[in-house]
């Protein structure tokens, strides 16, 4: 037991393994996933979560109704509630930077054609 209810508290978070659902659009399913799911797996393996699962999409047997969220896809995450948030922090910066390069990308090619 600790000194006061509050130490215990933080240590019970600190512990405590917790799910946390992150939402994903399905059209970044495949920058979450990434070839052959190493995006997935570098995520688990940086935040230290026990679980990341992908649920929704065609992959994971939406097309049956398997996902509980509707016609949602998210990533479930399992771990303390610290490795939770770092997940959900790599995920967001993945698809924040992926999408942004995609986005540069298109313009860059649209300048193009307007020049040629």
């Amino acid at each position: 037991m600790g000194p006061t209810r509050e130490s215990v508290q933080q240590a019970r978070e600190q512990l405590e393994l917790v799910r946390v659902d992150f939402s994903v659009a399905p059209e970044h399913l495949p920058i979450v996933i990434g070839k052959a799911g190493k995006s997935i797996q570098s995520v688990k393996a940086r935040s230290g979560c026990k679980v990341v699962e992908v649920v929704g999409g065609k992959q994971t047997g939406q097309q049956r109704g398997d996902a509980a969220h509707g016609d949602d896809c998210f990533v479930k995450l399992i771990g303390t509630s610290w490795q939770a948030h770092n997940a959900q922090l790599l995920l967001s910066a993945l698809v924040a930077h992926t999408t942004k390069l995609a986005d540069a990308h298109n313009q860059l090619t649209e300048l193009r054609r307007k020049v040629l």
